[in-house]
C-alpha cells in the first residue's frame, strides 16, 4: 500500500515527516481551494454510481461539490471527481458490524484528504492517511474524501474496516476492505476575466462582472455583420437549413475565446462534458462556436438558429485546451411589439455529467460589446466620398497627399440611397484583445453589397452591421466628444423630428438601438423645424488645443445675431451696397442682394429670429444634460426662411458653416457666397477666425460650393471612419452611464 496517514495513535521516523510534509500541503491546497470556491456557487450532488436516477430532493446546498458514491466490500470502483470537489463514501450501504476501526491508506498522500463528520460532536474530524481509528458506524455513516490535487493516473485509495461481532471474542476481528480507484482532474472554463488580453487559469473572478479600472469581468466581442434570427421570429422555430450554417460559420479571429482546461485521466465511458446556457434568454443573444478540424472555419454549436438546444456535448479530447469561440448579439427584436430588448450580462456554464446528472459545473460571466460612435474631433483613417461628387473628390484627394493623411474611397451606393451620409454610420466595438471597425447601414442587397466591396479596398476588419428599418435616417445622429469625468466616451446627439417619430419611423429604431448599449448616453436634439432634419445644420464639434481650451473642443452652432452684426458692422463702414449671394438662383430667381436689402428685409429677420429660439433651446438643453459651459461654444452665421411646402419647417436662407466636414488640421465649409471686400468674403473671413483661434497649429480652410439650385449640406457625399479606439475604455467607466 502507498504511504497513509491515520487519526489516533502515533507514528514515527520518515513516516511522521512524510505525514506533517502532506499535512502542510494540504493546509495549502484548502486555502486555495477556498479562495477558487467563493467565486463559484457550488452545489451538493446526490447521486451513486450504482443509481443514477435524480429527484429535486436530493440536492441541496453546501460550501463545495460533492458526489455520493457507494463502496464494494472486497472489489475495486472507479471514480472521478474534479479538483476542489468531494466524494462522499456511504459507508452505511456496506452492512458492516457494530464496532470497528477504520484505516485509510492512499498511493498518492498529497493528492487527497478524508474527513468525516462527527454527529455526536457536531463537528468534522480529520483522517490521517495510514492511522487506525475508532469508527462509530451509527454516529459517522459517511466519509468525505476531498480531491485537493490532479493527478495524471489514477489513485488507489483503501479503506480497512476491522469489525467485531456481537457474540464473539474481543481478540477475534474480521478485516473487510473496500477500494476506490480514483481519477483526480484538474477542469475549469476559462476566459480573459482580468481583462488584460490574456485567459488566466481558472481565475478567482471569471464569475463576476463590474465596472472600473481595477474590476473584473470578462467581455465578449459582439457581431454586428449579420441580422440572425430572433425570438419570436418564425424562423427560430424551424429547423436550420444547411445553407444558413454555411453562413454562420465565422473566422475566429473576430471572436472572443473560451478556453476549457484538463488535467488527469480522461473520464471512463458515462462521463460527458457540456457547454450549456444557464437560461433560454441567454439563447437568444450568444453564439458559441468549435473550430472544424479539417477547415479553418467554425461550426456553431449553441446560440440563436440551433434550436431549442441549450446545451451540447462537446466530448472529452487528447487535447488538454480546448479552445471555443464566442460572440454575441446585444439586442432582440419583438416582432410583435416592434421594440428592442438588451440584457446586460450573461453566463455560460460548463458542465460534466454522469449519466446525465450534473457532476460538476464551471461558470464564466461575460458582457458583450458595446457598438461606439467616434467623434468627428478624432482623427480620420478613410474617407468615403460619392463619386458623383467630383468637386469634393478632387479637395479630398489633395488633402490625403500631405504626410500621415487619410486614405480617399470612392464611394458608389444604389438608386435607394444616393447620399452616403443618409445610409452609412461609423462607429467600433472592441474588447480587451480585439477593436472592430462597425458600419450602420440600412438593410439593402445592392447597397450592402456596395458598401462592402469598396470596405474591402481598406486595410484591417470591419463590420457591416444591417438596419432593421430600411428608411433610418443615419444623418440625424452625431457623437460628442468625450466631456470630462462625466461622459468619458461622449453622448449621442440624435435629431429628434418630431410627430414623425413613430415606431415604423427609422428614427425610432436606431434610437432603440443605440440606447441599449447603454454607454453612449443619448440626448435628443429638436429639428422638428426644419425641412431637412440635419443634426450637423444645428450642432458640430471642433477639435481645440487643450491649453487655450480646457475641454480640447468647442461646440458649433449657426446664429442670427452673428449675422445680424456682420452686416451692421458692414453697414457702419459704408459697404451695405456689396453684393452678396453673387450668381446664385432661389426659387428659379436671381438670389443676388445686398446687405443693406438683407437689413431691410423683415420676413427674413422674422423668420431667422423664429427659428433661431430653437437652435437656443437645443443649446440650453445641451449645457443641462452635458454639463458644458456657454463658453464651450461659438457661433457662426446663418440666415433662415419658412418652406414653401410647410411655412412652420426652415430651410436655409444662405449656406450653413455649422455643417462642415473635421479633418484634423483641415475643414472643409461650404461656401458661403458672402460680401467681398478687397478679396475677401466676410462671413467666410469671420468662420476663419473663429475656427483658427481654436490652436496655434496650422488649421486650413476648404470651401466646396453648395449651392446650385438649392441649397445642400456640404458632408452629404461623405462619411469619414475616425481613429478608433478612444483614449477611454468602455468597461473602465463607473458610475452614471
Amino acid at each position: 500500500m502507498g504511504a497513509g496517514v491515520s487519526l489516533g495513535g502515533g507514528s514515527s521516523g520518515n513516516k511522521s515527516n512524510l505525514n506533517r510534509s502532506a499535512a502542510m500541503f494540504r493546509s495549502a491546497s484548502q486555502l486555495s481551494l477556498s479562495r477558487s470556491s467563493s467565486s463559484r456557487r457550488l452545489k451538493f450532488l446526490n447521486f451513486e454510481k450504482t443509481n443514477t436516477d435524480q429527484t429535486e430532493d436530493d440536492f441541496e446546498e453546501d460550501d463545495r461539490t460533492v458526489r455520493r458514491v457507494k463502496p464494494v466490500l472486497g472489489r475495486s470502483i472507479t471514480e472521478v471527481a474534479v479538483r476542489g470537489t468531494s466524494l462522499q463514501v456511504d459507508i452505511a450501504s456496506l452492512g458492516l458490524g457494530f464496532g470497528k476501526t477504520l484505516t485509510v491508506e492512499s498511493s498518492h498522500p498529497f493528492h487527497v484528504e478524508v474527513r468525516y463528520e462527527d454527529n455526536k460532536k457536531k463537528r468534522p474530524i480529520n483522517v490521517s492517511l495510514g492511522k487506525i481509528i475508532k469508527f462509530n458506524l451509527a454516529d459517522n455513516p459517511v466519509v468525505f474524501i476531498d480531491a485537493l490535487r490532479d493527478a495524471p493516473r489514477h489513485i488507489k485509495i483503501t479503506l480497512a474496516f476491522n469489525t467485531k461481532h456481537s457474540g464473539m471474542d474481543d481478540h477475534t476481528t474480521n478485516e473487510l476492505t473496500a477500494v476506490i480507484r480514483l481519477g483526480i482532474m484538474s477542469l475549469s472554463l476559462d476566459i480573459d476575466a482580468d481583462r488584460d488580453g490574456i485567459i488566466e487559469r481558472n481565475s478567482n473572478f471569471k464569475n463576476v462582472w463590474e465596472r472600473g479600472r481595477e474590476n473584473y469581468g470578462a467581455v465578449v466581442i459582439t457581431k454586428y455583420h449579420t441580422d440572425p434570427p430572433h425570438p419570436g421570429h418564425p424562423q427560430t422555430r424551424q429547423k436550420i437549413s444547411e445553407a444558413k450554417k454555411h453562413r454562420l460559420k465565422r473566422n475566429c479571429s473576430k471572436m472572443t475565446q473560451l478556453l476549457i482546461r484538463s488535467r488527469g485521466p480522461i473520464p471512463p465511458r458515462g462521463w460527458t462534458l457540456h457547454v450549456s446556457f444557464p437560461n433560454k434568454s441567454t439563447r437568444s443573444f450568444l453564439y458559441v462556436y468549435r473550430r472544424v478540424p479539417t477547415t479553418d472555419q467554425s461550426e456553431q454549436i449553441l446560440g440563436p438558429g440551433i434550436v431549442d438546444l441549450e446545451s451540447t456535448d462537446i466530448g472529452f479530447t487528447d487535447s488538454r485546451d480546448l479552445p471555443l469561440w464566442v460572440t454575441g448579439q446585444t439586442y432582440t427584436r419583438d416582432y410583435s411589439e416592434n421594440v428592442l430588448h438588451s440584457n446586460e450580462t450573461f453566463s455560460i456554464d460548463m458542465v460534466l455529467k454522469y449519466h446525465g446528472n450534473e457532476a460538476y459545473k464551471d461558470t464564466v460571466k461575460c458582457r458583450l460589446s458595446p457598438l461606439i460612435i467616434s467623434p468627428c474631433t478624432q482623427p480620420a483613417v478613410n474617407v468615403y466620398v460619392s463619386g458623383a461628387n467630383t468637386q469634393l473628390l478632387q479637395i479630398m484627394g489633395r488633402i490625403s497627399k500631405e504626410p500621415k493623411s487619410f486614405k480617399v474611397v470612392n464611394l458608389a451606393l444604389s438608386e435607394e440611397c444616393t447620399h452616403p451620409k443618409n445610409c452609412m454610420l461609423m462607429g467600433y466595438t472592441d474588447s480587451p484583445s480585439l477593436i472592430l471597425p462597425v458600419v450602420l447601414t440600412r438593410d439593402s442587397p445592392q447597397l450592402t453589397d456596395n458598401i462592402t466591396r469598396t470596405l474591402n479596398q481598406t486595410d484591417g476588419d470591419f463590420q457591416v452591421c444591417l438596419s432593421q428599418d430600411k428608411q433610418t435616417p443615419f444623418q440625424r445622429i452625431i457623437a460628442t466628444p468625450p466631456i470630462g469625468s462625466r461622459y468619458k466616451l461622449g453622448c449621442l446627439l440624435i435629431a429628434d423630428i418630431g410627430v414623425d417619430d413613430r415606431p415604423s419611423n427609422g428614427t425610432y429604431w436606431i434610437q432603440q438601438f443605440l440606447q441599449c448599449h447603454r454607454i453612449q448616453p443619448i440626448v435628443t436634439i429638436s429639428t422638428a423645424w426644419m425641412e431637412n432634419p440635419d443634426i450637423t445644420s444645428v450642432v458640430n464639434f471642433v477639435p481645440a488645443d487643450k491649453k487655450l481650451h480646457q475641454r480640447g473642443f468647442k461646440i458649433v452652432m449657426p446664429d442670427t445675431h452673428t449675422t445680424y452684426n456682420i452686416l451692421k458692422h458692414l453697414q457702419a463702414g459704408g459697404l451695405g451696397n456689396v453684393p452678396i449671394f453673387v450668381g446664385k438662383h432661389r426659387d428659379m430667381q436671381s438670389a443676388t442682394t445686398t446687405g443693406n436689402q438683407i437689413l431691410d428685409n423683415h420676413e427674413v429677420w422674422n423668420d431667422s429670429f423664429y427659428f433661431q429660439q430653437f437652435i437656443d433651446q437645443n443649446k440650453q438643453l445641451m449645457i443641462t444634460q452635458l454639463g458644458v459651459d456657454p463658453d464651450d461654444f461659438i457661433y457662426l452665421p446663418m440666415l433662415w426662411t419658412r418652406s414653401e411646402r410647410n411655412s412652420e419647417k426652415a430651410r436655409p436662407y444662405m449656406p450653413n458653416a455649422t455643417n462642415m466636414i473635421v479633418l484634423d488640421s483641415h475643414i472643409v465649409i461650404p461656401r458661403l457666397c458672402g460680401p467681398i471686400v478687397q478679396g475677401t468674403d466676410k462671413f467666410e473671413d469671420y468662420v476663419q477666425q473663429q475656427i483658427r483661434s481654436l490652436t496655434t497649429q496650422q488649421r486650413d480652410i476648404h470651401y466646396i460650393d453648395v449651392w446650385t439650385d438649392s441649397i445642400r449640406s456640404v458632408d452629404d457625399d461623405v462619411v469619414v471612419q475616425r481613429q478608433i479606439p478612444l483614449p477611454t475604455k468602455w468597461w473602465e467607466i463607473t458610475g452614471r452611464e
